[in-house]
């Protein structure tokens, strides 16, 4: 079992920004890797990484040793390149919400444990978690079932700005003190 939030934010509340908080949080002081499961849509992960360049640099932050890695641009060779590279700490991995992303991350998991050298547990931010809360008997929700027990997730935080799906899906799992309700912007 691993400790998992939701923070529910509408829009420009600080969502993206929580993200990138908790995701350099758990990298640096925990040495952990962070996997950031993004909607299927390809441009969120251009703006999630120019959102982390610009957080860097606003918060002037210059000795931050953090790789960001878009899961879809950096991997199209073998399992083996997939699994040395997360097998090395504090790396943030942003894949998109579909069952082929999920489907390689469930394959490293698999390859560590069959070569007797299992990857290290790693946190897990899932950015518009009512997106991502997919019908059951899906392969997307089978791949992210598989997920979930490998024993591997330390911590999770899902973001959304609509939480009432979220809610009534996991009625009898979530306490308030799992809910960070962030505020809105004054106008």
């Amino acid at each position: 079992n691993y400790e998992y939030l939701v923070a529910v934010g509408y829009v420009q509340s600080g969502k993206s920004q929580l993200m990138i908080y908790y995701s350099m949080w758990m990298a640096k002081q925990h040495d952990m890797n962070v996997i950031i499961m993004l909607r299927n849509q390809t441009v969120d992960i251009d703006s999630l990484e120019r959102k982390f360049r610009n957080f860097k640099k606003e918060k002037k932050i210059n000795n931050c040793d953090l790789e960001i890695i878009p899961f879809a641009k950096k991997f199209n060779n073998g399992i083996e390149e997939m699994y040395k590279k997360f097998c090395e700490s504090k790396k943030v991995f942003i894949i998109l919400g579909n069952s082929e992303q999920l489907g390689k991350i469930n394959d490293i998991i698999r390859y560590g444990n069959e070569i007797n050298s299992p990857i290290n547990p790693f946190a897990l931010v899932i950015d518009e978690l009512d997106l991502n809360e997919k019908v059951e008997a899906t392969k997307f929700y089978n791949e992210f079932n598989i997920l979930k027990n490998s024993g591997f997730i330390s911590s999770s935080l899902g973001v959304t700005a609509t939480a009432l799906p979220v809610m009534f899906r996991r009625v009898d799992q979530l306490k308030s003190e799992q809910i960070i309700r962030l505020q809105s912007p004054l106008n």
